[in-house]
């Protein structure tokens, strides 16, 4: 779409936004709904990946930009108590919107609502410990100034979530709405539900054995009214959506004065979804061994293209480069400089009471039902299983959980022979490592 101007752009979108509100959530849909979104909009999460210890969310305030119909809004404030939500968006019956969803589930004494430009964020007179920039930057005509102005108002210590669509994963539908605009079914003077039907019936009309869109269309439960209407109005009759490149992503953050931490799925963007590094020519394996995250998301982008949006956590330059993870190895020979916390989300008495089951019955435990990862621990071992106990009650240090698995486990049950402690520590801290990897647990270091 070639806008004329920065204003027509942005009434273009705001038009589009107040007929379409998004996310298109009922007002009645619960903040618990959606149990794959409850790790990534967890503070929790953020805080751990950039600094590898647990905080408290109490008192914490979030800024989420771009709110739209406050849905996303509404999980943050259930996944973590204590917080106060500014939400601001362009437009003003999303904010309605916002409003009444936050007023249904008597959260609205923890919220306010802004219909408020990006630009004029310094208007607020305040600082952020956590800003949410979801779904909404790409649509953006200078995403710079509005990274630059959205680091402004966060804290010196805050955390930014924000992402952008990937060209190589967005060429498809970029390409179908440069179609539609060039063949006359998107124009400026057509009502959205007028050009809904258009599109519709457009994307039908599309070969389904050779265009990408039609079996993307086909792959959905497009019977589904709310499904339908989503696809084709936040996909196909997107205003003003671009993709970009990993390398653009980061060197936007960088121009912002901000870095990366990690992706928010650390999981969807793992090395092993994109190759067999034992098949790799080992005289480039080396490569991989000190490996960037700019380099892991670019060289993932360019060979999977799976992932939507290049979603990542950003903080301010001033703040230390993140920690990495203790390796089993720095685990096994120092277990005394770290402690296990459980992560928050798992801290609720249906958890304790599979957990607890789990060990009474030598049952293994399925993490999944209760915290959702791209890739999980379907089934913890039964034998491993009793080592977090403890953690139900608070952070626990290895040694003690070492000590735990000692009694619990005595002998090896293949031969009766009695377990030694090598043997319990490499144990105990691979499993350990494997479920701080999945998210499940932190890994905190307990040097001063």
């Amino acid at each position: 779409m070639n806008f004329e101007s920065s204003a027509e752009r942005e009434a273009w979108i705001q038009r589009q936004f107040d007929q379409t509100p998004y996310p298109r959530e009922p007002i009645e849909t619960a903040p618990d709904s959606q149990p794959d979104e409850f790790h990534a909009h967890s503070l929790a999460t953020a805080f751990y990946a950039r600094d590898r210890r647990s905080v408290s969310s109490e008192g914490m305030q979030i800024l989420d930009v771009g709110c739209g119909s406050g849905f996303k809004g509404l999980m943050l404030a259930h996944l973590n108590p204590g917080t106060t939500i500014t939400g601001i968006d362009l437009s003003p019956a999303s904010i309605d919107v916002a409003i009444e969803r936050f007023r249904r589930f008597d959260l609205l004494d923890r919220a306010k609502f802004l219909t408020l430009n990006i630009d004029q964020l310094p208007s607020l007179n305040q600082q952020f410990d956590y800003i949410n920039c979801d779904e909404v930057l790409y649509l953006l005509e200078d995403p710079l100034a509005s990274l630059r102005l959205m680091a402004s108002v966060l804290k010196p210590t805050g955390i930014l979530r924000v992402n952008l669509h990937s060209f190589n994963t967005r060429i498809p539908v970029l390409c179908a709405q440069e179609f539609l605009r060039d063949v006359g079914a998107i124009t400026p003077d057509r009502d959205e539900k007028t050009t809904m039907a258009l599109v519709e019936s457009i994307v039908l009309s599309l070969n389904p054995r050779n265009v990408d869109v039609r079996k993307m269309w086909d792959r959905n439960d497009t019977d589904n009214p709310d499904i339908r209407e989503r696809i084709l109005a936040f996909n196909f009759m997107l205003h003003g959506d671009r993709g970009f490149s990993v390398p653009e992503v980061f060197d936007l953050v960088d121009g912002a004065n901000l870095q990366v931490i990690a992706p928010v799925e650390p999981q969807d963007w793992a090395v092993k979804t994109m190759l067999d590094l034992e098949q790799f020519p080992e005289e480039l394996r080396s490569r991989f061994a000190q490996i960037s995250c700019r380099e892991q998301m670019y060289w993932h982008d360019l060979l999977v293209s799976r992932n939507r949006l290049i979603d990542i956590f950003c903080t301010p330059k001033t703040m230390a480069e993140p920690p990495q993870s203790p390796t089993v190895e720095q685990l096994v020979q120092q277990p005394d400089r770290t402690q296990a916390v459980l992560h928050p989300l798992l801290n609720n008495p249906e958890f304790e009471t599979a957990l607890v089951e789990s060990c009474r019955y030598l049952k293994p435990l399925n993490f999944a039902k209760f915290l959702r990862r791209p890739e999980g621990i379907a089934a913890a071992s039964a034998s491993l299983v009793p080592v977090l106990v403890p953690l139900l009650t608070g952070p626990q240090p290895i040694t003690q959980l070492i000590d735990r698995f000692m009694r619990v486990r005595p002998l090896n049950p293949v031969d009766r022979s009695p377990v030694d402690r090598a043997s319990a520590t490499q144990a105990v801290c691979s499993f350990l490592r494997d479920l701080e990897t999945f998210g499940y647990i932190f890994l905190e270091s307990t040097e001063a």
